[in-house]
């Protein structure tokens, strides 16, 4: 993609999709979980390490507005991310074919939902905001892309899971926001003991 600033994660997302959905049958599956993984850490490391908050700002907005003429406004860097985030949705919808399209549109509205959060980061640091413990676990539990990547895991599965599974994977529940506690506390811990050695 040309971003130079960004985390190579492409070969961790590939092993991990295929840990997580290594069944036959769940290669679109696999693909979409690998794919969201990769755009996932571009837009962190988009938000985090290099665009100012205006550029955060627009991204944000080309993100919530989904629209391919909000490129226009955006950076040329960011031109580049957006039309991925944008081709690759499509191709999901091509994969899955219309009975899966609502499962992408939730996926969608996911990704959107992270982005806000990644926003949110941002701005915090824009503003020198020191958030407390409690506002700041809310927020990092959200930004490890937990809730993302459950919905997308659903994505690609045709009729073996149910209407009913998915609107609970889609909704916002305990288990899920425990799932993204735990990711983002595995994360934590990892990055503190890399710091120590």
């Amino acid at each position: 993609m040309g971003l130079s600033y960004i985390r190579d994660r492409a070969v961790e997302s590939y092993v991990w999709s295929n840990m997580v959905f290594y069944e036959e049958d769940l290669a679109v599956t696999r693909m979409v979980f690998a794919k969201l993984f990769v755009l996932a850490v571009i837009m962190d490391d988009t938000y985090d390490c290099h665009a100012n908050i205006e550029e955060c700002r627009k991204l944000h907005e080309a993100i919530q507005r989904w629209d391919e003429s909000a490129i226009s406004f955006l950076p040329d860097y960011m031109k580049t991310l957006y039309n991925e985030i944008m081709n690759n949705f499509k191709e999901f919808e091509d994969q899955v074919g219309v009975k899966g399209h609502y499962r992408v549109a939730q996926t969608k509205k996911e990704f959107q939902k992270l982005s806000a959060y990644y926003l949110q980061e941002s701005e915090w640091s824009h503003q020198n905001h020191k958030p407390s413990f409690k506002e700041q676990m809310e927020l990092s539990t959200m930004t490890t892309g937990g809730p993302l990547l459950c919905v997308c895991t659903t994505v690609g599965r045709d009729d073996t899971l149910t209407k009913e599974a998915f609107e609970w994977a889609a909704s916002d529940t305990g288990a899920i926001r425990a799932h993204a506690k735990i990711l983002r506390f595995m994360n934590d811990v990892a990055a503190f003991k890399v710091q120590i050695n």
